[in-house]
């Protein structure tokens, strides 16, 4: 039996983020074009693998391929794994569908936040044979494995299929109690010659990381957590540092940590960072952090052991909104970490969300003024969309039943981030300025002359230019034009 472990291609559009486990996130100009290695299903793919079976990696998605190329590509295979989500369900299954046609007894797994939240929604497709819910790496091995020996695997935890014209949904897979234990994604199984971009890198090729699962916050608006199960766990130092070891060997210049929060574990980073600096280990990496874990000892060892960008969730510059959401800080820490940053020479990034829970105009213009108060190096806005699996799908969910229905066409990747639903419920504010408003906080910092002179007078490469160029073009090009 032989697998395939597919990243489907897109008509819509060629960046898409598709490397986190509850699936889809970003894609488009704005966030600048930028492409991600599909690091989710590069784990499942490699823990397969270390079971013995037998499995191809195909990233239609990252090689550019046609839909035709890719059904070739699976001739030979019996199962197809797929990481799919929200955004991306309608365009999965275009794909899925064309497999389907060419192979009838080709079995189709899901996995993903969709599958796991609504799996109704994906049991309700035909090309669809099992779902996997939560944590995919252990049941996926095994529904893969009980399939080739031909045994019974009904009984699995953590999946879902239809059963005598009936969805059967099985009890949960517990969750991987070390993170340890699973061996990193192997990137060999990658396309060869793929060059994955991030407007947010200086030094290529580049790679992703994750070191832990799970957030030490649960803001309601935030699929990750819950996702999780509410709970965080978190790679120790030594293999942290042995796949950034070979990350290093293998040629890759720079990481990128994929952690909800990767500061926040601070005596674990420091013995990374540590260590690193004795080997001589000289790679560039990118961190998520959440205001308030920094101080200038620790930031400035990261710094040394090559962390050169910090990217912040900083959604709003209103302290009442912050409070509503259950958002784990306050504008004053933000404040502190980012002029902390900007002391050591650490570009930033902020990412904000407007049409939050009790959003209004003048709360908007309060989160411009904030942004222009901390400098960001750079920023990203999107519209606060309620996804399914979160406190704020809840409340919007018992107010209108039917969102069920429409959850994939509102949270498809031609509207997400820019288009809002049902913000009306939950802010003063119309969808129409709530949308407007996303395009007008990009220009208006974007488009400053003071900004552009200072971009282009940071260039130290050739590289550097021409993905400043590149980015800034796309940001450019949505913040004038508004499409997507």
């Amino acid at each position: 039996m032989k697998t395939l472990f597919l990243v489907p291609g897109n008509s819509l559009q060629q960046n898409v983020v598709r490397d986190v486990l509850y699936g889809g996130w970003c894609s488009g100009k704005l966030i600048g074009g930028g492409t991600v290695p599909p690091l989710s299903l590069l784990s499942v793919a490699t823990v397969a693998r270390a079971a013995g079976l037998d499995i191809v990696f195909v990233d239609a998605l990252g090689e550019g391929i046609s839909l035709e190329q890719t059904c070739e590509r699976a001739d030979g295979c019996d199962v197809v794994v797929v990481l799919t989500s929200f955004m991306t369900f309608a365009e999965d299954m275009k794909v899925l569908e064309a497999l389907k046609q060419r192979r009838r007894d080709l079995r189709v797994v899901l996995f993903g936040a969709l599958p796991t939240f609504l799996p109704e929604v994906c049991l309700a497709k035909d090309a669809v044979s099992v779902l996997v819910q939560r944590e995919p790496e252990y049941a996926v091995r095994d529904l893969l494995l009980a399939w080739e020996k031909g045994s019974p695997w009904q009984e699995i935890p953590g999946l879902a299929f239809r059963e005598n014209g009936n969805s059967r949904i099985n009890p949960p897979y517990p969750f991987i109690k070390s993170l340890d234990e699973i061996p990193w994604p192997d990137r060999t199984l990658l396309p060869p010659g793929v060059d994955y971009y991030n407007p947010l890198v200086k030094q290529y090729p580049y790679t992703t990381m994750l070191t832990s699962r799970g957030c030490p916050s649960k803001c309601t608006y935030c699929t990750a957590p819950f996702f999780m199960g509410g709970r965080l766990r978190v790679c120790s130092a030594e293999p942290v540092i042995e796949d950034m070891t070979l990350a290093y060997r293998q040629g890759y210049k720079t990481i990128y940590f994929r952690d909800e929060t990767f500061c926040a574990f601070k005596k674990r980073n420091i013995q990374i960072c540590e260590t690193l600096l004795s080997k001589g280990i000289r790679v560039r990496w990118i961190a998520n952090a959440i205001a308030g874990e920094l101080d200038h000892d620790y930031l400035a060892l990261m710094k040394r052991a090559g962390l050169y960008c910090i990217k912040f969730g900083v959604e709003t510059g209103n302290e009442e909104i912050l409070k509503l959401v259950n958002k784990r800080t306050s504008l004053e820490k933000m404040r502190e970490d980012f002029a902390l940053c900007r002391k050591l020479r650490i570009s930033t990034h902020a990412h904000c969300m407007l049409g939050m829970p009790g959003e209004t105009r003048e709360t908007i213009e309060q989160t411009f003024r904030f942004i222009r108060e901390i400098r960001p190096t750079t920023v990203t806005y999107s519209v606060c969309s309620p996804y399914p699996g979160t406190p704020l799908f809840d409340q919007v969910h018992e107010r209108f039943p039917d969102v069920v229905d429409t959850t994939v066409d509102d949270l498809a990747l031609q509207n997400l981030h820019i288009s809002s639903r049902y913000n009306e419920l939950f802010t003063s504010l119309s969808n129409e300025e709530i949308e407007a408003a996303v395009q007008e906080g990009y220009r208006r910092f974007y488009t400053r002359p003071g900004y552009i002179l200072r971009s282009f007078l940071g260039i130290r490469s050739l590289r550097e230019f021409l993905s400043l160029c590149r980015a800034g073009l796309q940001v450019l090009s949505y913040s004038v034009g508004g499409e997507k």
